[in-house]
């Protein structure tokens, strides 16, 4: 099975790409987006449930009792792919879902942004030649003399930073790094279930933020 499992999780991170490729040729810089409708939540499932809901928007909740790296190469943007077999491992598999761990190379996170307190250059120039009719201004006899910047202390943001801006957050490492963050927890996954009787119900969920970690007694 894990070799179905695999031709089925390369064929779906195709279309994958190729529906991300899709939406950014689509989109019209300027076009104001329509206001969305709040839709309800989809239905919560256990996950021996998941094979009686192909096809539709649910949310599956299990333990994850089993997990498999799938193939040597990840997504661009996503990093390679990670099944997870909630409430009954692979040989036996009711429900699984894949999720990526992202790339080294920064993934989801972007560059940092440039200190937004840059200052124009208003020194001497080069040759030291003052612009005519201005002496330079007289050295103030109270004006204390410049002090040592103080070291910067650990975790704190860079400088130049405005007040009240959150770290930016930790990067992700990769496959190992999903794999610690929800092997053996309680989770509920929210995604579109598909699956045929060869590969069983399963979600394919780039985004992590649809997985959700519970507390034991949930």
């Amino acid at each position: 099975m894990t070799r179905t499992r695999t031709l089925t999780l390369m064929i779906c991170m195709t279309a994958l790409a190729n529906l991300g490729l899709g939406q950014s040729a689509q989109s019209t810089p300027g076009t104001p987006a329509a206001p969305a409708t709040p839709a309800a939540p989809p239905p919560r499932i256990k996950a021996a449930e998941a094979k009686n809901h192909i096809g539709e928007m649910v949310t599956v909740c299990g333990k994850v009792v089993d997990n498999r790296k799938i193939g040597k190469y990840g997504l661009g943007g996503y990093g390679k792919p990670v099944s997870f077999d909630l409430d009954q491992p692979e040989t036996n598999s009711v429900f699984y879902f894949v999720t990526f761990g992202v790339l080294p190379e920064g993934g989801h996170h972007g560059p940092a942004a440039p200190p937004t307190d840059a200052q124009p250059n208003t020194s001497t120039p080069a040759n030291g030649a003052q612009s005519a009719g201005n002496p330079p201004p007289a050295a103030s006899p109270t004006a204390p003399p410049p002090t040592a910047a103080a070291p910067q202390a650990a975790g704190a943001p860079p400088a130049g930073t405005p007040p009240g801006t959150p770290p930016a957050p930790p990067k992700l490492t990769g496959p190992d790094e999903v794999i610690a963050a929800l092997k053996d927890k309680s989770v509920c996954v929210t995604g579109k279930i598909t699956g045929t009787g060869a590969t069983g119900p399963f979600i394919l969920q780039p985004d992590r933020t649809q997985i959700k970690i519970q507390e034991e007694n949930k």
